[in-house]
This record gives C-alpha cells, structure tokens and sequence, in this order.
C-alpha cells in the first residue's frame, strides 16, 4: 500500500527523527510504497492527497512528527474499513488522546456541513465522526471534492466530507506525536 509522508523539510527537524527512523525500518517491508512529500508550498500537502486520491487506490498518511508501530500500522492497513486513523497526543498539558486536531474556533465549511473548530477527544471509542491526519489510511470514493488549498484545514474538510457520506474513522490504538510539548 502507499504510504505517503507529508514533511516540511528543514523544520522541526528534531520532531521528526523518530519518524524517519521508523520509516527508514520500513523501506525493505514490501507491504508499503513510500513517497516523501516535499510540502514547501501550502498547496503542496493536498496537491499530493488530490492525486493519490484520484487514483482510487487506498493511501496511508504518516505526518512527519507520528511515530506508529508497526503493529498499529499494519493493523491500519489490513483493515477493511474505508477509513482508520490512530489516537495521539496533541499536546502535553492535555494528555487526553484525540484523533480530531480542531484546536481553534474558526468556522470550517466543507460542502453543506459547517464546524466549528473544537477539539474533539477520543479515547475509548472503536469510531469517529472527525480525525486529523497524524496516521490515517483513507480509501476514496469518487473524485476529489475540493481544490487544493491551505493545507492546515484540509483534514477537517475531508473528514467532514467522509463523514457527510456515512464514512466514520475506525480508530486503532494511540500512536506517539513527537509535535506534542
């Protein structure tokens, strides 16, 4: 399956050590294809999800400062779900886990749904409405429906796009966010 690594090179280079390390583990496993993503312009980011998604193939995200297991990994991509994503941190004064990285009250618009940014916890549960994009294996249905635009919003519009066709995030464990002090 592809595995695609969205990374600003240059930046935070400490919070994603651990990540390339486990991606560097990976490149002999044969399960995954990896592609690097440069994401130094903001549509970079989503140029790169509009094509993968256009391919009608699924793809599994690992932003440059998650580090999953390969437990967790593998269990993301044997999964018959549509959609999986795990758990992590989104900083260290709220330990809670959260799929969800809303952290501000703008208004978010994706098709006819409106949300207003909040931080969405989840710890226990097998599903999710919303999930941010920390490690998420998405399979796509139809044509992209956005234009690439700034990158910080695009996974709450996808995942209020999936979420609007019945599409919920089967959740799968906690993963480590190096971006979380």
């Amino acid at each position: 399956m592809k595995l695609l690594h969205p990374y600003l090179p240059g930046s935070r280079e400490s919070e994603q050590r651990e990540t390339l390390a486990f991606l560097e583990q990976l490149k002999d496993n044969t399960n995954y294809t990896i592609e690097h993503i440069k994401t130094i312009d903001e549509l970079d980011y989503e140029t790169a999800i509009k094509y993968h998604w256009n391919q009608g193939e699924p793809f599994i995200i690992l932003e440059q400062d998650n580090v999953p297991t390969l437990e967790i990994l593998d269990s993301i991509r044997n999964c018959s779900e549509p959609i999986c994503a795990a758990n992590y941190i989104l900083n260290m004064k709220d330990r809670k886990n959260v799929v969800s990285q809303y952290m501000s009250n703008r208004i978010i618009t994706a098709g006819n749904a409106t949300l207003i940014k909040a931080i969405k916890y989840v710890t226990n549960e097998e599903y999710a409405d919303l999930y941010g994009f920390g490690l998420v294996k998405i399979t796509p249905f139809g044509r992209y429906p956005f234009m690439p635009s700034n990158w910080r919003d695009m996974d709450s519009r996808l995942s209020i796009y999936t979420s609007k066709y019945g599409y919920k995030a089967h959740i799968h464990g906690t993963i480590k966010h190096n971006h979380a002090k």
